[in-house]
């Protein structure tokens, strides 16, 4: 048999640098002034955060020293910023190169209410939102639909006319040699003959 070596590492070094405590699959709880957040252990005040980076704040609170502090991003119509600027904008405006300009999401983002710095949060209304981001109208059929619904019509068609020649035994060259067979009587002698049908 052979045998592993195995070595421990300190939590903080393996997974995030604030991971308090962790097994061999995942950190498990964080250091104080933090918490869990998908596997990433993000400081208080922080809304959305990667590997202790806090990308957002949550609402009045800014990014300085590295920590989420109560006070207004430096742009007024900001409504969430962080380690990399404005994340995202108070509704009327728009995040164009990490600032916020005059607009709605729909001149990005078609048919788009919200948005931020990863693309449209909410569709207008009745719209869904896709895996995508996009949004779509869930009335929508594309014309392919209308395509394959009318070549699937046709299709159905001639196969029923088909069907309906099969069963009367008009007019089709696939029928049963025996629907062909015609049975002819000779007046002179009374004898019945069978004569197919090619």
């Amino acid at each position: 048999m052979s045998s592993k070596d195995y070595t421990c590492s300190s939590c903080s070094a393996v997974y995030d640098s604030n991971c308090n405590s962790c097994n061999d699959v995942y950190c498990s709880s964080c250091n104080d002034g933090y918490f869990l957040h998908k596997q990433s252990c993000c400081q208080n005040n922080c809304a959305i955060c990667e590997k202790s980076d806090c990308l957002a704040c949550k609402n009045h609170f800014v990014y300085t020293n590295k920590v989420c502090q109560a006070g207004s991003c430096s742009d007024p119509n900001c409504a969430q910023c962080g380690s990399q600027g404005c994340y995202a904008c108070y509704q009327g405006y728009i995040l164009v190169d990490k600032q916020c300009k005059k607009g709605k999401c729909s001149s990005i983002y078609p048919n788009c209410f919200t948005c931020d710095v990863t693309g449209c949060t909410e569709c207008d209304q009745g719209y869904l939102k896709k895996d995508d981001g996009t949004c779509y109208d869930p009335k929508y059929v594309p014309w392919y639909g209308y395509v394959g619904g009318a070549i699937t019509f046709i299709i159905t068609l001639t196969l029923f006319c088909y069907c309906i020649c099969c069963w009367k035994g008009n007019g089709s060259p696939y029928t049963s040699s025996y629907s062909r067979r015609k049975r002819l009587l000779d007046l002179d002698t009374g004898d019945v003959y069978e004569r197919v049908n090619l």
